[in-house]
């Protein structure tokens, strides 16, 4: 007898890992792990249980196409409330809304960074106390499993994410009919790096275990928010707040190490989204003068929409949707060459992350200089 078709998310490989696969599955037996390169990877904890109803990949966004809707509104938006904004990456939009929604009874799942685990997760915040732990960007990558596990579908329910995380997300609640029940919220995301950058980047702050860790703090205003402050049982430390200087954020704004889905798989750049709400930081030249922060909101619906103008402590100002994408990506990063060799570098415990740029720098230089020489040589044989 033939065996039987796998129809389960085992051979789908380097997909977004966001997990909304294990949520769906009525056995529960779908999990996430860090795979060799440091990114969230689904899998089948039990094989034999499998019923392989497809749920798991007919909610899957990487494979599955999407239903983007057209932007509705576009604003400027931040928080009147000083502790807020200044806690905030941006203006504090998202944190306004969830704030809001939670007043009204919905729950919230938002992400939080968890110190002990050193990753960034998704959880229900219950109470205004736990909410205000998902103040702030991650640039990691999150453990989503016990999070969208403990969501109750038939609750209202707020859930904020990655775009891709989000779009599995509506095709989990389209499938179970309970679009009404849940409003979403994505952001512009730049890609996620490897989580070994940021495993060795905490082991090169020599804290010891760390007790809290802030990614874009707003101490030298909204503009120059790269400061990375962490605590740790050994004390505490905070970051060269220039992005250019900061070794974690060179290397990742560099796109040598993020997940292979952000330079081949990603279609949610610019106004492309599955979300009720889009949320940013508001670059470019409008707000330029602006050091508290201000965030980019754009509204694909009514019910988006709606949100936004029952919220009293914030400041909303309309712009045209290319004034808002001034300094958003347009494209996905190209993947480079030296990506593998760079994150086995990270894996390495020998090898500092300051190596690995000195090295990335040299080779540039390098490849700079021969491009240069090869222009050279054209340039003389065509004279002759």
């Amino acid at each position: 007898m033939a065996p039987m078709t796998t129809n389960n998310i085992t051979n789908i490989k380097n997909c977004f890992g966001c997990g909304v696969c294990s949520k769906i599955c009525p056995i529960k037996i779908i999990d996430l792990k860090l795979n060799p390169e440091g990114f969230y990877t689904p899998f089948i904890t039990n094989n034999d249980q499998c019923i392989h109803c497809g749920l798991c990949r007919e909610t899957c966004a990487y494979i599955n196409t999407s239903t983007f809707l057209k932007p509705l509104k576009s604003y400027a938006a931040w928080s009147t409330n000083d502790t807020i904004l200044h806690d905030s990456s941006s203006g504090g939009i998202c944190y306004m809304i969830a704030n809001k929604l939670q007043t009204k009874g919905y729950d919230i799942c938002a992400v939080k960074f968890n110190p002990i685990k050193n990753r960034a997760e998704h959880y229900i915040a219950h109470n205004n106390i736990e909410l205000q732990e998902s103040l702030g960007s991650k640039y990691i990558q999150s453990y989503t499993i016990a999070g969208f596990r403990d969501i109750n579908l038939k609750k209202n329910t707020l859930v904020v994410g990655t775009p891709c995380q989000i779009d599995s997300f509506r095709h989990l609640i389209i499938k179970r009919k309970v679009e009404d029940n849940f409003i979403l919220i994505d952001f512009f995301c730049h890609g996620i790096p490897s989580w070994f950058l940021w495993n060795k980047y905490v082991k090169e702050l020599s804290l010891g275990k760390l007790k809290s860790a802030s990614w874009r703090n707003k101490d030298n205003g909204w503009h120059d928010s790269w400061l990375i402050k962490a605590e740790g049982e050994k004390g505490e430390i905070a970051s060269s707040y220039k992005k250019d200087k900061d070794m974690f954020y060179k290397l990742f704004l560099s796109d040598t190490c993020l997940n292979k889905p952000c330079y081949i798989s990603c279609k949610y750049k610019q106004t492309k989204s599955a979300a009720d709400i889009r949320v940013g930081d508001f670059w470019g030249k409008t707000y330029s003068q602006n050091d508290k922060g201000v965030s980019i909101v754009i509204t694909y619906n009514d019910k988006g929409n709606n949100i936004l103008k029952e919220l009293s402590d914030c400041t909303l100002k309309e712009h045209p949707i290319d004034i808002c994408l001034e300094g958003q990506m347009s494209h996905n990063p190209t993947l480079p060459k030296t990506r593998s060799l760079i994150i086995k570098e990270l894996k390495n415990k020998y090898i500092p992350i300051r190596y690995i740029l000195f090295r990335m720098k040299i080779s540039h230089k390098f490849h700079i200089f021969i491009k240069r020489l090869i222009k050279h040589e054209n340039k003389n044989y065509n004279l002759s």
